[in-house]
Formats: C-alpha cells, sequence, structure tokens
C-alpha cells in the first residue's frame, strides 16, 4: 500500500529458537536474523531489491504479476490473529 509518497508494508514476525524470522505479506519476501533489528535490516535489503528487479531489472516483464504476488495465508492468518490480540489486550 502506498501512502504519502511511502510503501506501507504488513509484516509478521516470529521468535524462533536463536533467531527472528520476519516475512514481508505484502511481498511474500522474509529474511531471519539473531535480532529483531537485525531481520528488519534484512529484510528491508530484500524488500527494496526485489522492488528494484521487479520495476526497473531483470524481473520488469513479470511486474504486474510479482508486485501482487503475497504471502502464503498462514502469516495473514497469524498477523490477523496477533492484531486482534493485541487490541484485546489493550482494552483489558
Amino acid at each position: 500500500m502506498v501512502r504519502d509518497g511511502l510503501f506501507l508494508v504488513r509484516m509478521y514476525g516470529e521468535k524462533h529458537d536463536d533467531h527472528w524470522a520476519l516475512m514481508s505479506l505484502d511481498f511474500g519476501v522474509a529474511a531471519q536474523g539473531k535480532t529483531v533489528e537485525e531481520a528488519l535490516s534484512r529484510l528491508d535489503e530484500q524488500m527494496k531489491e526485489y522492488i528494484y528487479d521487479v520495476t526497473v531489472g531483470e524481473d520488469k516483464e513479470f511486474e504486474k504479476e510479482l508486485l501482487s504476488r503475497k504471502a502464503p495465508l498462514e502469516f495473514f492468518v497469524k498477523y490477523k490473529c496477533s492484531a486482534a490480540l493485541l487490541g484485546f489486550l489493550c482494552i483489558v
């Protein structure tokens, strides 16, 4: 989604044993890092490279299909459940 000239990207993340895994719901791109900050930095770079490749680079001919690609449904469900739970906890 674009708002005020900026991309607003929904993300979902999970802490595993020794790392964080983050997924961009809007592009289906993922990254991992030892900390959430490292994973976020890597995801940011992955998304920038993805958008460049799709809009300017070697994948330009598939731009429409690739920019509409989303993460698997399982991550949207986890995202929505987490958001609902956080909303509920803020009310209580």
